[in-house]
């Protein structure tokens, strides 16, 4: 990692588990700057799914610990990297299930999805 991104990353509290037989525990996880085309948000509610479960169990045979379970999500918008044209500071936002291949939507328009 570059130097200068890791001056860059700052620490957040999370719930995490350290192996399969482990319960959820406090966590402190590091998270980059934010990018051009990044939402910060600060998120307020959290689903934990089956396919959270399964990670946190290892039953794909794939997990690497820790691992913080919980992708869908409701928050509000903190920063917006300079190409996000479509959310603003203090908006009310949820967001689905894919990273990386997500929507992000506006609690006022739920139902008309908008991508970052």
């Amino acid at each position: 990692m570059k130097k200068s991104m890791k001056k860059s990353m700052k620490k957040i509290k999370a719930y995490a588990a350290n192996s399969k037989d482990a319960d959820l525990k406090p966590y402190e996880i590091e998270r980059r700057a934010t990018l051009e085309d990044d939402v910060k948000i600060d998120i307020l509610y959290c689903g934990v799914c089956h396919s959270d479960l399964h990670q946190v169990k290892n039953d794909w045979k794939n997990s690497v610990y820790p691992v913080v379970p919980g992708h869908e999500i409701i928050g509000r918008v903190l920063e917006v990297g300079k190409g996000v044209s479509k959310f603003k500071v203090g908006d009310l936002v949820g967001v689905g299930c894919l990273c990386r291949n997500y929507y992000i939507f506006t609690i006022s328009t739920l139902g008309s999805e908008k991508r970052r």
